[in-house]
C-alpha cells in the first residue's frame, strides 16, 4: 500500500524534472550559470581550447589575487582548489564558463544562439602554462615573488 501511494509522488516529480529539462538555460553571459553550484567539475580537464585573451586574463587574476596554482601532475585543472572550486572564477575561459552539468554544450549553444565560439582556438596545457610557466608568466611571477607552485601531495588535506 505505501509503494502504491508514493507512485503518484513519484510521477509528478518525475514530471517537475522532465519540465526542468525543457527549460531554457539561464546563462548570464557574463560570468556562468546563475545556478552553478561552483562544484568544480569543469576542471576535470588539464587541457583548454582558449584564447590567448583569456589566458592572459587568467594570469592577471592570479598576480591580482595572489593565486598559487596547485601541482596536480596534470590530472586536472592546477587552478582548481582543493575544495574543487575555481582560484581564478572571475577570469575562467569561455569553455569552462559554459561548463554545465547536466547539459551538454551542445545543448547550451543552441538554447542560447548569441553565444559566440571562436572557431579556432589553441589548445593550452594548464599545468605546462600554470605550473611550469612555459610561456613565462608563472617563471616571472615566481622569481619576482618567491613563490613555488604548491606540490599536491603536499597541500593540505
Amino acid at each position: 500500500m505505501a509503494d502504491a501511494a508514493l507512485a503518484p509522488a513519484a510521477a509528478a516529480e518525475g514530471a517537475a524534472a522532465g519540465a526542468r529539462a525543457v527549460e531554457p538555460l539561464r546563462f548570464d553571459g557574463d560570468n556562468s550559470f546563475p545556478d552553478c553550484a561552483c562544484c568544480g567539475t569543469c576542471c576535470e580537464l588539464n587541457v583548454l581550447a582558449i584564447s590567448k585573451a583569456e589566458r592572459d586574463a587568467m594570469h592577471a587574476c592570479i598576480e591580482h589575487k595572489g593565486v598559487r596554482p596547485i601541482d596536480r601532475n596534470r590530472r586536472c585543472c592546477p587552478l582548481r582548489s582543493d575544495e574543487g572550486t575555481c582560484m581564478v572564477w572571475e577570469a575562467r575561459p569561455q569553455v569552462c564558463r559554459l561548463h554545465h552539468c547536466q547539459v551538454p554544450r551542445r545543448e547550451v549553444l543552441r538554447q542560447n544562439p548569441a553565444i559566440v565560439v571562436p572557431e579556432r582556438l589553441a589548445l593550452l596545457d594548464l599545468h605546462a602554462e600554470f605550473i611550469e610557466g612555459v610561456n613565462g608568466h608563472v617563471a616571472v611571477r615566481n622569481q619576482m615573488f618567491g613563490l613555488q607552485a604548491i606540490p599536491h601531495h603536499q597541500v593540505a588535506a
